[in-house]
């Protein structure tokens, strides 16, 4: 999965880099490689997409479940920030 994370054009920084290095091994592992993390007031919003390069709505309800436990225990923003993709 190493190969999809490598093709992405630009990295985050600050609080952004920290959720991207949370969130791409859990995109990885569910076929998706990430594309941009921005963040802004309470959200957080997280771009990805599978190789061929389609997300659905399905996605979008899939990977909050799978992050949730990653993303609980890192506190990295305020405790009411929210996950959009």
């Amino acid at each position: 999965m190493t190969e999809m994370t490598d093709q992405r054009i630009a990295r985050e920084q600050g609080p952004a880099a920290r959720v991207a290095a949370l969130a791409e091994p859990v995109l990885a592992d569910m076929g998706f490689r990430l594309v941009r993390i921005k963040t802004f007031g309470s959200t957080v919003q997280i771009m990805a997409e599978r190789p061929d390069g389609t997300f659905t709505i399905d996605d979008c309800g899939n990977f909050p479940r799978g992050f949730s436990p990653s993303w609980d225990g890192a506190e990295l923003l305020s405790a009411d920030s929210h996950i959009e993709m």
